[in-house]
């Protein structure tokens, strides 16, 4: 039968079935072949040369490409590159930005998570995650892509390191906990780590807060008994023209704890002092006043905490004169000769004292520049005293006294903290507020039993 009988039957031209006759005989088959397309215009040696540059580089671009097939002797635009690469596996992805690590911080985030691979979630629930965020004013940061398969995303090759710090933007630091978010600051000029230090300081809840009130109702308990001692009216938050933090009223009731040059001019029941105290840390104030004497006589502490090794010049911003007159007064917690005998306890001495569960101490003579060159933080207290007392022929002589007695009591105060420590760093502030109520009725009661308890001062 011929092309041309088939050709009418099927309704098709000869040629066509002359065509598809041929086919079948020579290749099995009827359907059309792939056709090859034009020529590649990248040789084999040009792709592989331009796949070797973005594995070492993901960051080439494809006009660097094409500027090396130029060089090279072959002309191609950047569709031919985007099409050559994309055969190879490879496509163009956003870069991820990462923190710029060092070999030693790799290590350093490995082992923190070696060793607390295993904490139990109450331990996550104590931990504080903080972080800075950059916000461009005009714009957003440029976008830079990379050549690399879906699978190296995390490549360091294929990241764009980040650091903390930058300008002509706002920045921006935050944290959060298991409880919730905190508190979000404004990062002013160029972090340094002085700024992250007092940035530290001044939004997360420092130990230091938690240790110095658990210390004051401590020693509350500890300087209450026997008719005297120390009487809580009220412990509440307060907020007042931008200042926020917790108010307390105490009265404290101390006839026999003062030297018997002072007992003999006052009346009975003239030895009742009123604290009233504002906690806004990292700024505190106190003011204690006597209502026999009024306006005769006040003491005021302003106290500044700053995350400084007490290197601060006039923290309090006194005036030139001010500043002149004051006396600069430094305590060392760990010096033993700081402390009178009658105050020395040896479970009460940061020069011997270790801690179980945080591993600090004991505190040796060089123990400050030791803390300044490690990893630590640290904070200095600079506390302002101020007595005004007017009574005449006794002026100086029990201003002079009360001075002495502040420094005194500072720095127990501040050993006791220190030793007591394992006490407690793990305690929180909702914790401590419990702590504070329960302290607040066993004052009420101690005070009507047992004898007098805790320091007495000494005769001037």
């Amino acid at each position: 039968m011929g092309y041309r009988t088939i050709g009418k039957q099927l309704g098709e031209k000869a040629t066509t079935v002359g065509a598809i006759i041929r086919k079948w005989k020579k290749f099995k088959m009827t359907v059309n072949h792939p056709r090859s397309g034009a020529p590649c215009k990248i040789s084999p040696c040009g792709a592989s040369m331009i796949m070797r540059k973005v594995r070492d580089q993901p960051r080439t671009t494809r006009q660097d490409l094409v500027n090396d097939l130029k060089r090279a002797g072959t002309t191609v635009s950047k569709k031919t590159i985007s099409n050559t690469l994309r055969r190879h596996g490879l496509k163009s992805c956003s870069a991820r930005k990462v923190p710029l690590l060092k070999p030693a911080h790799v290590q350093a985030h490995l082992k923190f998570a070696n060793d607390h691979l295993d904490d139990p979630e109450e331990e996550w629930e104590k931990v504080m995650w903080s972080d800075e965020t950059k916000i461009e004013l005009f714009g957003l940061n440029s976008t830079r892509h990379v050549w690399r398969k879906k699978k190296d995303v995390y490549n360091p090759k294929n990241t764009i390191p980040t650091v903390k710090h930058g300008g002509g933007n706002i920045q921006l630091w935050g944290c959060f906990s298991a409880k919730g978010i905190g508190r979000l600051h404004r990062i002013e000029g160029r972090m340094d780590g002085a700024m992250y230090r007092e940035i530290l300081a001044n939004n997360l809840l420092p130990s230091y807060q938690v240790g110095q009130l658990f210390s004051v109702a401590e020693a509350s308990k500890n300087n209450t008994g026997g008719g005297e001692g120390i009487e809580v009216l009220r412990n509440e938050p307060y907020e007042k023209d931008g200042e926020k933090g917790q108010y307390t009223h105490k009265i404290y009731h101390i006839h026999s704890k003062v030297p018997s040059f002072i007992q003999m001019f006052a009346p009975e029941g003239a030895l009742v002092f009123h604290e009233k105290a504002w906690n806004a840390y990292p700024y505190c104030r106190t003011i204690v006043t006597n209502e026999y004497m009024k306006d005769d006589f006040f003491i005021k502490i302003e106290t500044w905490h700053k995350p400084d090794m007490g290197t601060t010049e006039n923290p309090h911003g006194l005036s030139p004169e001010e500043w002149e007159e004051a006396e600069v007064v430094p305590i060392d917690i760990a010096d033993r000769s700081q402390v009178d005998d009658v105050d020395y306890k040896p479970e009460e001495d940061p020069s011997i004292f270790h801690s179980e569960k945080t591993g600090r101490g004991p505190l040796g003579p060089g123990w400050k520049k030791e803390l300044h060159n490690s990893n630590c933080p640290y904070m200095t207290a600079y506390k302002l005293v101020t007595v005004h007392f007017r009574w005449w022929g006794l002026q100086g002589r029990v201003e002079n006294f009360i001075h002495k007695q502040e420094k005194r009591l500072f720095t127990n105060f501040h050993r006791q903290l220190f030793c007591w420590l394992d006490r407690w760093v793990n305690l929180t502030m909702d914790d401590i507020r419990r702590m504070e109520e329960e302290t607040r009725r066993e004052l009420d009661q101690m005070r009507n039993e047992g004898s007098v308890r805790g320091m007495k001062a000494g005769e001037d």
